[in-house]
This record gives C-alpha cells, structure tokens and sequence, in this order.
C-alpha cells in the first residue's frame, strides 16, 4: 500500500471518529443544561431564600462537586448569587431579568404595563414595579423615561436587600407585624439591636403614606407608591430623576401621574378581580 492511500484511509477513520464522538459531546452539553436549569428551579422554589451547596446537591441529586462546578459557572454570569453567613446560593439579577422580559406576564405585570407606559410618557422619568421575593427586593418591570438626563440603571440593581431601597423600606412596612419583627430582627441582630426601635417606627409611619419622597445624597430623588389588592399591599410603584429636575410644575406632574398610575395598576380586573398574591 502506498503512501498517499495510508493516509488517506488514515484521514478516513479520524473523521469517523470524529463523527461518533459529535453525539456523546451534544448529549454531555445537554446534560450539564440540564442541570443548570434544575439547579434554578430548585432556587425559584425557595422564594428567595440562600441554599447551601450540600443542600442543593441533596435537592437536585447531583454528587457535590458537579453542583459546584455548575453554580460556579452560574455565579459568574449572574444567574446567582451568594448570600447569607453560610454563603448559600439565590437567584440573581439575571435570572430576574429573564423572568421580568417574559411575555406570559402574570395579573400584577399585565394590569402594571400600559400604566408604567403612560408615566413615562408624561412625565419623562425612569419607573419601575418591585415585590418582595424572600429577602430580596426585586424588580419585575421597569420602563425608562425620555429625558436626556436619566437615572443611571447600572446604578438600580433589578434584586438586592430590601432595607437598602426606598421601595423596598415601603414594601417591609407593609409586612404583617409578626414577619416585619422577624427581618428587624434578622437584618439588625444582636450587634445593632438598638436601632430596631428607631426602624420599627420608621417602617410603621410608611404605612400611612401613599407617596414617600426620599431624595439622596448622589443628586437623585425617588417617589414610590404602594400598590394594594384587596386592601394588601403586593408591590411598589418607583420612580427616580435627578433631583434638579423635580422641582416646581414637574415636581407635582410626578406626583400626580405617580397616584394615577397606582390607582390604575389597583382598579385593574385582573388586580380588583382576584385574590391577593405576588407576580
């Protein structure tokens, strides 16, 4: 046999190879999908709550090393988080993104579009729709305005501890007393527990506001507004400017088309008509 024919034959099954393998690589990267996309189902279910690694690896019953090796992957694109003393594991912004770009948007985000819209349009400013999910303060919906000057949104994290946003402070206030003293407690611990009183106070004075105005030491000033279903208090309407821009006229514009999209967003049937719940 010649040369040029060895070779060639040679050629031949390393392209055979070649193409067995294709099949075993597709099904291994389909697995670890797999995976990854159980590992998230298994932190959705847990409202917000961290899950440590082992647990995680108990949950989903894969061995421990592969669970860390996904959630490591996961961590750094933003799809999680970790969280807590014992650093578990929560969804992060871009798992909430997704969730939040969705087109089968639940009752709260379909009442919540075309108003958030409208305020936009009139007033020009940045506006968003938050919940509680666990811990965490989360943003589900969020329109910007059309001013040449905007909030920076890489400044506006879509979840982060509600104790750190004006938003999320409205949403904590509205919590039932005993789940309110449960996170005072949680959030201050036994090192600062002297602020709880002086918090507790604070949280519980929101609870008679239909609009709170905050304006904060980096030039910006935000308004948010709860909204109620049935009485119960399921999200928060926010919107942020700089606060030069809310003076005078516009100042008011705000405000009033802050309570007419509040007031919208409640009066719709797929809000005034159902049960109270979160998105």
């Amino acid at each position: 046999m010649n040369e040029p024919e060895t070779k060639k034959r040679a050629r031949t099954r390393s392209a055979a190879g070649a193409a067995a393998l294709r099949p075993a690589a597709a099904s291994d990267n389909i697995q670890v999908l797999e995976r990854a996309l159980l590992l998230l189902e298994v932190l959705a279910r847990q409202d917000g709550e961290p899950v440590a690694l082992g647990k995680l690896a108990e949950l989903t019953g894969l061995k421990t090393p592969t669970a860390a090796r996904i959630m490591a992957t996961l961590l750094r694109m933003g799809y999680v988080v970790q969280e807590g003393r014992r650093k578990g594991y929560a969804l992060g912004e871009m798992a909430y993104a997704l969730g939040s770009n969705g087109t089968n948007a639940g009752p709260l985000l379909s009442a919540a579009k075309a108003a958030m819209a409208d305020f936009a349009r009139d007033t020009g400013e940045y506006v968003c729709l938050s919940v509680l999910r666990g811990e965490r303060r989360v943003i589900v919906h969020q329109v910007l305005g059309t001013h040449a000057v905007q909030i920076n949104l890489s400044d506006i994290a879509l979840a982060e501890s509600p104790w750190r946003t004006n938003s999320g402070k409205m949403l904590l206030a509205h919590l039932p007393d005993e789940e309110l003293e449960r996170r005072l407690s949680a959030h201050f611990g036994p090192t600062d527990a002297a602020q709880i009183p002086s918090q507790r106070r604070r949280l519980q004075a929101l609870r008679n506001e239909k609009l709170h105005i905050e304006e904060h030491h980096n030039e910006t000033s935000s308004v948010v507004a709860p909204v109620r279903q049935h009485g119960v208090v399921i999200a928060v309407l926010g919107a942020f400017m700089p606060t030069y821009r809310f003076v005078a006229a516009h100042r008011q514009a705000i405000l009033d088309a802050m309570r007419r999209t509040a007031t919208c967003v409640e009066t719709h049937p797929g809000i005034s008509g159902t049960a109270p719940g979160r998105d």
